[in-house]
């Protein structure tokens, strides 16, 4: 089991494996009906569990191979430079 789910915790969606097969990205949501202020993305370590709070009110992460992690932030393709991973604003936003 990669994720054990905690009291504020309630659903991990979308997970991607990121390329050399050692962190997982997916989306958490924190309440049963979640408005974008419930939901943000988390990276995981697979070998350790460790996570890392990537994107806040965001969902369905996807890293590319340019090094970006795009996101869906209130039906807006958004994108980050995965070096400069910020945790409330994107980079650059796609129209």
């Amino acid at each position: 089991m990669l994720t054990k789910a905690g009291a504020k915790l309630l659903d991990y969606l979308l997970p991607r494996i990121l390329p050399g097969g050692r962190t997982v990205i997916f989306t958490v949501t924190h309440s049963p009906l979640p408005t974008w202020e419930d939901t943000e993305i988390v990276a995981q370590s697979i070998a350790t569990g460790e996570r890392k709070l990537l994107v806040a009110s965001g969902a369905d992460g996807r890293y590319l191979p340019s090094g970006h992690l795009v996101y869906n932030r209130r039906g807006t393709l958004m994108a980050v430079p995965s070096t400069s991973i910020v945790s409330r604003r994107p980079a650059a936003r796609w129209r």
